[in-house]
């Protein structure tokens, strides 16, 4: 007669089966029928020889024994196979005995009658269903309720006491523990009473010696007397704690120890019987299937948690990818560098257009807006991206060049022309040959200067003060202004020969007011290169010092803003905040509310505002286009196209001008 322990995650059952050849397997016919996945239908034969029990590997190398893989070999008992998660222990070979089915489970004979031991082995102990028959099954079906209650319980911190009071009262214990291996010791999870009461420092009051032997053998620890008991005898924790009854049961999921359940009574000895070793290991087994649920729902949690926080970081990058390929798609729109105007707005967007299509030509261009909104950068975008970008690039406000030096800066001068002329010395034309000549301001030449320039585009040639030779020169001529050119040549300060010689093209630059969107794009430009420039680091910017900085009507336009941040960051200390700003930013009114709806884009917000914007002063002008795009800083092509754009009513531009008595301006216009 050979008894056989079958263990797993599905199972645990008691098998005594008389006679060989033996056969272990998943099929029903197997003598030891088995439920893990992992078995062939018939896995193992074990067979009587000569020198006693061998078994032999039917699945082609599948089974281990002992922990090693093996084809067969000898099989004692203590010996176990291991199949999957499964394993197979023969537990003892009887004799002597009468027959019994080979059926699982089977109740074993009553032992004789005899007082408590001080220890009994581990997961073999014997039933007796003779005398605990009925309370070992009112034991398991107590586990099934508490089983019930153990799946159901979705928080696992009123799992552990709701374990372990289940585990007291079935056993009649004073107090239990759980135990959670960590390692090579263990940590006490939760700690109770019979009165339902947690223990205070709980882990002084666990014998470790008793509980890691449940531990490492994997086998249910009894002890009736454990201060008597042999196998503790010079344990101190064993002393210290005056410990009688104990009770340890390990809580095993296939290869892995988890822990144990802990359960002790310092009062009575042979508190615990050989049945409540049965009904614990069976609550054992349950809890840690809990255990196992929980902990995966727990890092189920976790990795839901963690990728629903990678989603949203992949929807964000996702999101600023497909803006920046947006963006990068219009950029191939053009085919030079515009990096150094910087911008997104749909009025940058139109000028880098203009000029992307008369770079390449040698036309002169004038470049009209208020002081500060980068003329410059535009002029130098046309030269460096142009045919002449290996040509010098010679730029100067001609405003401020007194009316007794004109001819010497403009055409330069010889040797002794007049006192103090010790060097022949070129002019800003000669200087540019071959290059581009940037006139600023040229609304601003007095009529002789004017003259003076117009004979040289006429002619291509200068003529340097004190010489008698005229000199050739190749001038690309871009020029710009503030002021407006057309009043100008109403009023005859503006010469109209020269007006046709300088103004081929029109380009005309956005106040910064016009262009609010790309006052954070502005900022971060500015923060980085000053920053570089002054060798601090780069400070953050708070939002409410975002808000006064696009709210501001910046009449000093860009140039105003770079001197707003320059201040900003020196004055700062480890970011830039409201406080920091200028007090006149700070008491600038708030622009016209805009209504926000979730999910809009900044360039819709930025749409609705510019409408409210025009929409407003449309009003405050009584509908006059001319003075409105004077007001907002627009060309009245600009107006118009942004009140078609936006669908805004008002008088038709004929009878407009006609009210104001103006005539069409003079000159081509874009």
């Amino acid at each position: 007669m050979y008894k056989f322990i079958v263990e797993s995650p599905y199972e645990r059952k008691l098998y005594r089966i008389r006679g060989e050849p033996i056969v272990i397997g998943r099929s029903r016919a197997a003598d030891i029928p088995l439920l893990d996945e992992r078995a062939r239908k018939r896995h193992v034969e074990i067979l009587r020889g000569a020198g006693g029990l061998r078994f032999r590997d039917l699945s082609g190398g599948e089974t281990r024994h002992n922990g090693r893989p093996a084809v067969e070999g000898a099989l004692v008992a203590g010996d176990r196979l291991e199949i999957g998660s499964t394993r197979v222990t023969l537990e003892a070979v009887l004799r002597d005995e009468p027959e019994v089915a080979a059926v699982a489970p089977a109740p074993e004979p009553a032992p004789p009658a005899a007082p408590p031991t001080p220890s009994v082995g581990l997961r073999s102990v014997r039933v007796d269903p003779a005398a605990d028959e009925r309370l070992l099954a009112g034991g398991f079906r107590s586990v099934l309720e508490i089983n019930k209650r153990l799946l159901a319980e979705r928080d696992p911190e009123r799992l552990w006491p709701l374990l372990l009071d289940a585990a007291i009262d079935l056993a009649g214990a004073e107090r239990g523990f759980l135990l959670v291996r960590r390692g090579e010791s263990f940590a006490v999870r939760a700690a109770r009473n019979m009165e339902g009461d947690p223990l205070v420092a709980p882990e002084a009051e666990v014998s470790r010696g008793i509980a890691l032997s449940a531990m490492d053998t994997r086998r249910a620890v009894l002890s009736a007397d454990a201060g008597a008991d042999d196998r503790w005898a010079g344990m101190r924790s064993v002393a210290a704690l005056k410990l009688r009854s104990v009770l340890s049961v390990p809580l095993v999921a296939g290869e892995r120890v988890l822990g144990a359940l802990y359960l002790d009574n310092r009062i009575a000895r042979g508190a615990f019987s050989e049945r409540d070793v049965s009904v614990i290991e069976a609550l054992a087994d349950q809890a840690t299937l809990a255990i196992l649920m929980h902990r995966r729902a727990g890092e189920l949690t976790r990795r839901t948690r963690e990728v629903a926080e990678l989603n949203a970081r992949l929807s964000a990058e996702l999101a600023k990818t497909r803006e920046d390929l947006r963006l990068r798609q219009k950029e191939l729109e053009f085919r030079y560098d515009y990096r150094q105007i910087v911008g997104r707005s749909p009025e940058i967007r139109r000028i880098l257009g203009v000029l992307d299509k008369v770079t390449d030509l040698n036309v002169p261009v004038l470049i009209e807006g208020e002081s500060g909104t980068g003329k410059e950068l535009a002029a130098r975008a046309l030269h460096f991206n142009g045919p002449r970008r290996e040509g010098p690039f010679v730029s100067e406000n001609v405003s401020a060049i007194p009316e007794t030096l004109i001819e010497k800066v403009l055409f330069g001068h010889e040797r002794g022309a007049f006192t103090g002329a010790t060097e022949s010395a070129p002019g800003l034309f000669e200087l540019a040959d071959g290059g581009t000549l940037f006139l600023d301001e040229v609304g601003d030449m007095s009529p002789d200067m004017q003259k003076k320039i117009l004979r040289v585009l006429q002619e291509g040639e200068v003529r340097r003060v004190g010489a008698k030779e005229v000199r050739k020169v190749d001038v690309r001529i871009v020029s710009a202004t503030n002021r407006d050119i057309e009043a100008l040549l109403r009023e005859g300060r503006f010469r109209d020969d020269l007006f046709f010689r300088l103004v081929v093209v029109r380009v005309r630059m956005p106040p910064l007011r016009a262009r609010g969107e790309d006052i954070p794009l502005l900022v971060e430009h500015f923060l980085r290169e000053m920053s570089a420039e002054m060798g601090v680091p780069v400070k953050p910017l708070e939002s409410g010092a975002l808000d006064l900085l696009v709210r501001y009507p910046w009449p000093g336009n860009v140039r105003e803003l770079g001197n707003e941040m320059r201040r900003a960051l020196a004055l700062s200390e480890d970011r830039i905040t409201a406080e920091t700003l200028s007090a006149k930013l700070r008491a600038a009114p708030a622009l016209p509310e805009v209504p926000r709806a979730a999910g809009r884009s900044l360039h819709d917000l930025v749409e609705d505002l510019e409408r409210a914007v025009i929409t407003a002063e449309m009003e405050r002008r009584g509908g006059n286009r001319t003075r409105v795009a004077e007001a907002l800083g627009l060309s009245r092509l600009g107006l118009r196209n942004k009140l078609t754009r936006y669908g805004l009513g008002g008088p038709p531009e004929e009878d407009e001008e006609a009210a104001e008595g103006t005539t069409p301006p003079a000159g081509p216009s874009p």
